[in-house]
């Protein structure tokens, strides 16, 4: 069942590492002759539309999770090929973003935007409970416009971050409201 889930998907995210990784090496050559965010367009409007289609096997499978990870787990449905791709889309687009000058935490970033897509294509009625009125060329736009915007701008922020260690405790709630 698991393998029914994830095969199509493993088998984009391998596709879409073969194809890119021709044009990732021409850059050592050439320097970057579009931008990132080219790419990332591509992958994830095709990631959404494997989403989309298959949506109900996803949905199965993240409610199986859920509700009964053992039985998965007893017929060996693992996701070592799903982490195993992830791992080579992250090393692919973090070489790629290198030669852009851009150093970030690829293997997060792939994680986090992965599951934005898939959170917008799978669980839409929840995340667009007042209907369909988002196209999914918008839906990938957002998406690629979040995290180029969070990547390219990673500096401006850095200077006003807090570590998690130094964060200021959370204020107290609202007498009566404990």
């Amino acid at each position: 069942f698991n393998v029914a889930v994830t095969e199509p998907i493993v088998q984009f995210l391998s596709d879409f590492v073969q194809r890119y990784r021709a044009y990732a090496d021409t850059l050592e050559e050439t320097g970057p002759a579009l931008p990132p965010e080219h790419g990332a367009g591509m992958f994830f409007g095709s990631l959404y539309d494997v989403f989309r289609a298959e949506k109900s096997l996803i949905m199965t499978l993240l409610a199986a999770r859920a509700f009964g990870p053992e039985i998965l787990e007893a017929h060996g449905a693992g996701t070592e090929p799903l982490a195993e791709i992830y791992n080579a889309v992250s090393e692919f687009s973090g070489r790629v973003l290198e030669r852009y000058g851009i150093s970030v935490d690829m293997s997060l970033i792939v994680r986090l935007a992965v599951g934005m897509v898939l959170a917008a294509a799978v669980l839409d009625e929840s995340v667009f409970p007042e209907g369909p009125a988002t196209s999914r060329d918008q839906v990938v736009e957002e998406v690629v416009r979040l995290v180029f915007h969070g990547i390219v701008h990673q500096g401006d922020a850095s200077a006003g971050r807090v570590s998690a260690g130094s964060r200021p405790a959370p204020a107290a709630p609202p007498a009566g409201l404990v």
